[in-house]
């Protein structure tokens, strides 16, 4: 679950920025964007501070000291650990595909660890021993003090059969913005809104019917979706942002064509959103930077 990017990171970027030789017109900003995807791009990694947590492609728990540049590896605990992690705190809510462990930063202990039915999922911390566990189609509420599962919300729309997530390159993607989570589902349009006070879901919030959101945000009230979709064998994405509370859509602006495309050989990442900064947001396209303001315009 992305958080806004610590001020670290866009030290760098405004020093680049400042500079027209390194910064070129189109805005690939040269040895920027591998710093940026070191920091920003490990999938559901969490700040907190000057740290940055998060799972690495090896599957272990890390923090790293932004401000000093220093890392510590807690290790795998003898298991694959998933990315998007939660934490309260000093402790760190993370999944494997078949438990629920806890593990705290300040001593680098497993706390606890729990079985799950949920496979592949992201973890969600609520309150002092409540933990949601999202794997797309459905989120499972388990008490962490005796890993009890409470009961399953539902997140798919009506009449249509649940789709698991599956493979080691899927993508478990949600926000949060305070007691409400938004949960991207897979190969579904539109999104789920879950209520996690009441632990119900409560609305879909429709993003088009033809387009499949990729990638969310959430930042100061507005959600950031990503959506794609594909014409005569031709894909195309759009940023279209939303009010977070009524789910009215507000603006929707295109990614194509915003830069030349790189050859399909070295356009490897999809696009992302990193995070925010300010009065605005982070994306990576076509990987090549970009920069967008609140309303989803984008800033060149």
């Amino acid at each position: 679950m992305k958080t806004q990017l610590p001020i670290q990171l866009f030290a760098a970027l405004l020093t680049v920025l400042a500079m027209p030789a390194v910064a070129r017109a189109c805005g690939d900003y040269g040895g920027l964007r591998s710093y940026l995807v070191a920091e920003a791009e490990l999938e559901g990694s969490i700040t907190q501070g000057e740290l940055l947590i998060a799972i690495n492609p090896e599957g272990s728990l890390i923090s790293k000291n932004l401000m000093w540049g220093t890392t510590r590896e807690y290790g795998r605990f003898g298991r694959k650990l998933l990315p998007h992690i939660d934490v309260l705190g000093d402790r760190v809510c993370v999944a494997t595909e078949t438990e629920i462990c806890e593990i705290s930063l300040k001593t680098g202990k497993l706390l606890k660890a729990y079985p799950h039915t949920q496979g592949r999922c992201g973890a969600v911390i609520v309150g002092e021993h409540k933990v949601f566990l999202n794997n797309g189609t459905n989120v499972a509420i388990m008490d962490m003090s005796d890993g009890t599962t409470l009961r399953k919300i539902n997140l798919m729309p009506k009449g249509m059969s649940s789709r698991t997530v599956t493979g080691a390159t899927a993508r478990i993607q949600h926000a949060r913005a305070d007691n409400r989570l938004y949960v991207v589902r897979p190969n579904t349009s539109g999104l789920a809104v879950v209520d996690l006070h009441d632990g119900r879901r409560v609305r879909d919030i429709h993003t088009g019917t033809r387009t499949l959101p990729t990638d969310i945000f959430h930042t100061d009230g507005t959600l950031f979706v990503i959506d794609r979709s594909t014409s005569y064998g031709i894909q195309h994405e759009t940023l279209t942002t939303f009010n977070a509370v009524t789910g009215k859509q507000k603006r929707s602006t295109s990614l194509d064509n915003l830069c030349d495309k790189l050859p399909a050989t070295q356009a490897m990442d999809p696009t992302t959103i990193l995070g925010a900064y300010r009065d605005g947001i982070l994306v990576s396209v076509n990987e090549r930077l970009r920069f967008f303001n609140k309303k989803g315009v984008l800033v060149k």
